[in-house]
């Protein structure tokens, strides 16, 4: 239940800084320059500038904690299964097993010994050794493509609803 727990931290923190940094820099510009246009001094926001600035702020927070997104997903994912072999052993035999990072021995046995739990920086290294710098950002269209219009709804929902008092 708790797998994956550290590394959805490490990624939901950057990504609400970012985000809400973000927004912010860009609702304050838009708003400056709609109402400089107009030679206006309100300080209303418009629907349209919350819902892009949010779709920007998002867009630009996914791209940079894609990497730890997905490090956080591989750890999920890879305490959903087994990632060793199991037999059926002869009676006093003993045998050598090596699960991806131990060497155990089993005697009498019929599964070798279990993987280790997999950690955020050994997966974040096992990325980059396997897939390269470039794989740690395998999924970032589809994660910008979920996430824009999800930052975008929100913050022009609640930019909306905050405007009646």
């Amino acid at each position: 239940m708790w797998l994956g727990l550290g590394p959805t931290l490490m990624r939901d923190v950057p990504f609400s800084g970012i985000y809400w940094s973000v927004y912010e820099l860009c609702k304050n510009a838009l708003n400056k320059t709609i109402h400089a246009a107009e030679g206006s001094s309100s300080t209303t926001v418009p629907v349209a500038i919350s819902f892009a600035s949010g779709a920007t702020a998002g867009t630009l927070a996914a791209v940079i904690t894609t990497p730890i997104d997905l490090v956080k997903t591989r750890i999920q994912v890879a305490g959903s299964k087994p990632t060793y072999t199991t037999k059926m052993l002869p009676s006093g035999q003993r045998e050598i097993c090596f699960n991806g990072n131990n060497y155990c021995f089993r005697r009498f046995s019929h599964v070798c010994c279990p993987p280790p739990k997999p950690t955020a920086l050994g997966t974040f290294k096992s990325i980059v050794r396997e897939e390269g710098w470039t794989g740690l950002f395998r999924g970032i269209v589809p994660r910008a493509a979920r996430v824009a219009p999800a930052c975008a709804i929100m913050i022009s929902s609640y930019e909306f609803v905050k405007g009646y008092k």
